[in-house]
C-alpha cells in the first residue's frame, strides 16, 4: 500500500458499535466524509436513498445485528442498502461491534457488481486493504487491540 491511510473514529459515538473511517494522509476529509459530501444535498436526486442509509447507521450504531442490515458484498465488505436503492455506502465488518465505513457512490443499472465500476470497485479495494493490514495488526497484538466497540492502538497504516 502506497498511500498512508489512518483509520478514525467516527464523530457520532454509539452503544452497540463504533464506527471508524479510513482518511488517506494527504487529503483533509476521510472517505465517509467525502461521500456524505456529494450525496447529502437536500435537493439531489439521491437524497432519499441517503437518508435511508444514514438511518440504517444510526440503528445498527445503537441496536447492532449488523449482519441483518449490511449487504454481503464477499469476505468482511458490506454495503448498504441491504436491498433497496442504487446508492451504495461501503464499509468493512472487523468484528460485530466494529465497522470501518469507507466511500461508495451511485451504481448504475448497467453495473451488475461493483467490480464492474471502477469507482466503486476503488472504493471496496481501498477498504479491503485497510482491513487486512488491521486485522492483522490486530491478531499479531502489534500495538493495536479491540475492546468491544473500541480500537486501541496505532490506527496508521
Amino acid at each position: 500500500m502506497n498511500r498512508k491511510i489512518i483509520v478514525e473514529p467516527f464523530t457520532d459515538t454509539y452503544n452497540a458499535v463504533g464506527y471508524y473511517c479510513i482518511r488517506f494522509a494527504e487529503d483533509e476529509d476521510n472517505e465517509f466524509e467525502k461521500f456524505v459530501s456529494i450525496y447529502s444535498d437536500k435537493n439531489g436526486e439521491h437524497i432519499k436513498s441517503f437518508d435511508r442509509i444514514m438511518g440504517w447507521l444510526n440503528e445498527i450504531g445503537d441496536k447492532g445485528n449488523v449482519d441483518l442490515y449490511l449487504r454481503d458484498e464477499g469476505g468482511r465488505v458490506r454495503a448498504l442498502p441491504l436491498k433497496f436503492g442504487r446508492l451504495r455506502l461501503y464499509c468493512y465488518k472487523v468484528s460485530d461491534s466494529i465497522i470501518i465505513l469507507g466511500n461508495g457512490g451511485y451504481k448504475s443499472l448497467e453495473t451488475q457488481a461493483y467490480q464492474d465500476d471502477k469507482h466503486l470497485n476503488q472504493c471496496v479495494q481501498d477498504l479491503k486493504k485497510v482491513g487486512k493490514l488491521l486485522l492483522e495488526r490486530v491478531n499479531k497484538k502489534e500495538d493495536l487491540s479491540i475492546d468491544r466497540c473500541k480500537l486501541s492502538g496505532n490506527l496508521k497504516f
